[in-house]
């Protein structure tokens, strides 16, 4: 399993639900999917810390990575 931070997916509030926590736990990708969209895009393993996290953000918040996202 790949572990990536996931992007705008926490939510801010004072309740005790999960969905109120401001800790972001991430998503986790099977290795075999995640290759799959390394070959598609290889800016999601690129030596640019930027170009990395832009490529990742866009997968997961739009792209093929959105289904991998628990909230």
């Amino acid at each position: 399993m790949t572990k990536l931070a996931a992007p705008f997916v926490s939510r801010r509030g004072g309740g005790r639900s999960a969905a109120a926590s401001v800790f972001n736990e991430g998503i986790q990708v099977p290795n075999a999917d995640w290759q799959r969209e390394v070959a598609k895009n290889p800016a999601l393993e690129s030596k640019d810390k930027a170009e990395r996290a832009e490529a990742t953000r866009a997968s997961i918040l739009g792209g093929s990575l959105a289904k991998y996202r628990r909230r």
